[in-house]
């Protein structure tokens, strides 16, 4: 699994001042909380996190086990977390704020993976379209065994098949907590065509039964004048 370092130092005063501060002097405010531990409020280098944001593991951070070195005092300190939330301002998308779980690498535990296709689908040169229905799965594993992201080969998906979470494997140590009969990918037909050919299949179908039935009548109509002929 892929992993990242992040540099921090304990910071001591709270609140929208201050973190507004802290912005303006190229910082980022953050926090650090987990199991058993005492919950510390951090800053970060704007840079450094402006360049994760927008790096490789940009889509999947929330997945990607982090070495928090944090100063505090003068000693530094790593400690293994995971990032729960990064908040984004909702107009400049700049980063305002970061959580982090401070996690131990002896304990199983349970994240949501991203889903990541990969490959052609032939069933869409048959006129089929993709649906992605699982966009994310949930898994359970230790914080050094966790996938950055959830690779579906989709190169020999045809028209009419579906790739099921059951499909899937990532081998004994990570554990998928899904339904088993959940798609997760499929090649279906689109609806407007599937409706177009009803239609069709309804015209051809009913001609013949209106025929039948106007054949029936006349023979019904001719009947009293042979009569009267005879």
């Amino acid at each position: 699994m892929a992993q990242i370092k992040i540099k921090a130092r304990v910071r001591k005063a709270t609140g929208k001042g201050p973190a507004k501060r802290m912005r303006a002097g190229g910082k980022i405010p953050g926090i650090v909380y987990g199991k058993g531990i005492e919950t510390l409020q951090i800053e970060m280098d704007a840079k450094e996190i402006h360049a994760l944001t927008h790096g490789p593991h940009a889509g999947s951070l929330e997945s990607v086990l982090v070495s928090l070195e944090i100063e505090d005092g003068g000693e530094e300190k790593a400690r293994p977390a995971l990032i729960t939330e990064i908040q984004h301002d909702p107009i400049k998308r700049d980063v305002l704020h970061i959580d982090f779980h401070q996690v131990s690498l002896t304990e199983k535990i349970h994240a949501r993976i991203r889903v990541v296709t990969v490959g052609e689908c032939p069933g869409t040169g048959a006129g089929g379209i993709v649906e992605h229905t699982l966009r994310e799965l949930d898994v359970a594993c230790l914080p050094t065994d966790l996938p950055e992201d959830i690779r579906v080969d989709v190169s020999k998906l045809e028209l009419g098949h579906c790739i099921h979470v059951r499909d899937i494997d990532l081998g004994p140590k990570v554990h998928i907590l899904n339904d088993a009969d959940l798609s997760i990918v499929s090649v279906t037909t689109p609806r407007v065509v599937a409706a177009a050919a009803e239609k069709v299949e309804e015209e051809v179908v009913e001609p013949e039964v209106i025929t039948e039935k106007k054949e029936k009548e006349e023979g019904e109509e001719e009947a009293p004048e042979k009569e009267k002929g005879a």
